[in-house]
């Protein structure tokens, strides 16, 4: 039986590439663990395979776990994907050190829920280079989470300053040089 957690809202194949954010750091429970799950809500799961916990937990992404693509490893991107596009965001760390984080949209309600996940995480995770690959356009940006907001808050500036207050952290920490 995996273990999972709940913390409180706020936070290969042929498939198309999927958001990625590759982050270098030394967080002991982060890395006991194969990544998480973060809910449309915000709710964080914390699971040591995703699509196992997808198939277990089905009814949480409107599913059925009856579904027979849950018995087709092959359908797992399939499922993945259809989740991402209900506002999940998947978080799966290697044992390398990196983390893919993947979702279908960098919007602010997701940015929003990786936030939350990261100020629970801490500090060191901010400064860490990683490159994001959003599912639904199939861009790619490298960076570290400090300069992804900074460039978010050019285009979007009262919204991104709205999300630093609302997980308590300052602006200056985040949007200046």
């Amino acid at each position: 039986m995996e273990e999972h957690c709940v913390w409180g809202a706020g936070v290969g194949g042929s498939s198309p590439p999927i958001l990625t954010i590759y982050s270098y750091f030394d967080r002991e429970v982060f890395m006991r663990l194969e990544g998480y799950w973060v809910s449309p809500r915000g709710e964080v799961y914390a699971v040591s395979d995703h699509f196992s916990w997808m198939r277990e937990n089905a009814e949480k992404f409107g599913l059925d776990a009856d579904d027979p693509r849950f018995k087709d490893y092959s359908k797992r991107d399939e499922l993945i994907i259809t989740a991402l596009r209900r506002g999940w965001v998947r978080i799966r760390h290697s044992a390398k050190g990196q983390d893919q984080i993947n979702v279908w949209k960098m919007t602010p309600k997701t940015l929003d829920k990786i936030l939350g996940l990261y100020t629970d995480l801490g500090a060191s995770f901010w400064d860490a280079m990683t490159t994001f690959t959003e599912l639904a356009s199939g861009s790619r940006w490298t960076g570290t989470i400090k300069s992804l907001l900074k460039a978010m808050s050019e285009s979007n500036p009262k919204t991104i300053q709205l999300l630093l207050e609302k997980h308590g952290l300052d602006a200056k920490d985040f949007l200046v040089e």
